[in-house]
């Protein structure tokens, strides 16, 4: 049995058993730092010899990084702030070091710290595996990046192409349908750049998404004269990449609508006595749906439209798109058109 340098322990046979039976390292420190006891556990772990640590400063068997640490770690419980605890590298035989979760707590002999007891957990293959999961976690980010990315170029690509076919389009209802197909191509094209870009996968951020993608259906009906101002209201929230795609398709739907139709009777911004506006609206509700709504203040629809039943293939797919979401429709026609979705909150 190794000689122990400190009397406490000397007091009770049964402790001293249990303790040197114990596979963690467990060791006393004297109020100076001092090491006065090492149980056989430390040798077999660090391969260092027992007698030859005792006396020595504890924090000469550490890494020098964790210096500060083993000094803060001995001053809080010297203070009386009881169990305290750090990780600390211990320096082994061998040049290298474990890692440890490293507990102390004070002993006291006449209201005085007479020592100071101290176990050492050996975590070293958690840390490990916990190193090797986040280089595994980042791979996988990194691919999943990647793929975002080529996905976003490929419908780059396909939308290119519809612009170039455009080109050999001479039927005004034809190359419509290019453009409008190419305005949807893009607006999922937008959902993967987004979502390269940022530093979270699992969701898009709405405001940022819906903002990008009004800019971008704005610059394609640039040439239309008539003043068009757009709002945008959203919360700072973000929803999955199976939401955000059908939503986007929905405001591309019906912000193009409202760009095309909904202002075509009116005369310039100029002329009118009010503002043209196009507001699209997402929000978070307190019932835990989510509420998309696009609006104008246009001509507004016809009362006797049904819009499920419709010849328009924008506006059944604005149905399917919130069937895909399991969600609602309703639309106001009264000083404009105001088409308003809500959804259950798919992050729920």
């Amino acid at each position: 049995m190794v000689k122990n340098t400190n009397k406490n322990f000397e007091s009770d046979e049964l402790f001293q058993s249990l303790v040197e039976s114990n596979p963690q390292i467990i060791f006393s420190l004297s109020p100076e730092g001092d090491l006065t006891y090492l149980n056989p556990a430390f040798e077999a772990i660090t391969k260092w010899s027992v007698s030859g640590w005792l006396g020595k400063p504890f924090k000469d068997l550490i890494s020098q990084s964790d210096h500060g640490n083993a000094e803060e770690l001995l001053v809080r419980v010297l203070s009386g702030e009881g169990i305290s605890s750090y990780e600390l590298n211990i320096l082994t035989e061998d040049g290298g070091f474990i890692t440890a979760d490293v507990s102390a707590r004070p002993q006291y002999l006449d209201g005085e710290v007479s020592a100071i007891l101290c176990t050492a957990r050996d975590i070293t293959k958690f840390k490990l595996a916990e190193v090797q999961i986040h280089k595994s976690l980042k791979e996988k980010e990194s691919l999943l990046k990647e793929i975002h990315h080529r996905v976003k170029n490929n419908l780059q690509v396909i939308s290119s192409l519809l612009s170039l076919q455009s080109d050999y389009v001479k039927d005004g209802d034809s190359l419509m349908l290019l453009n409008e197909s190419q305005n949807r191509i893009s607006t999922i094209a937008l959902v993967h750049e987004q979502l390269y870009q940022s530093s979270n996968l699992a969701e898009i951020n709405m405001e940022s998404y819906i903002r990008n993608l009004t800019n971008n259906l704005l610059s394609i009906f640039e040439n239309v004269e008539r003043r068009i101002d757009v709002k945008v209201n959203s919360d700072n929230i973000g929803v999955n990449i199976d939401a955000a795609i059908p939503c986007g398709l929905i405001i591309n739907e019906l912000f193009s609508n409202s760009m095309k139709h909904a202002f075509s009777n009116l005369q310039s911004n100029g002329d009118n006595k009010k503002t043209n506006e196009i507001i699209v609206d997402f929000h978070s509700q307190t019932d835990g749906e989510m509420e998309l709504m696009v609006c104008d203040n246009g001509v507004g629809l016809s009362k006797d439209i049904n819009i499920r039943e419709t010849d328009s293939l924008g506006l059944q797919l604005v149905c399917a798109l919130t069937e895909q979401l399991k969600g609602k429709i309703d639309v106001e026609i009264e000083e404009g058109t105001k088409f308003k979705v809500t959804f259950p909150d798919v992050l729920n």
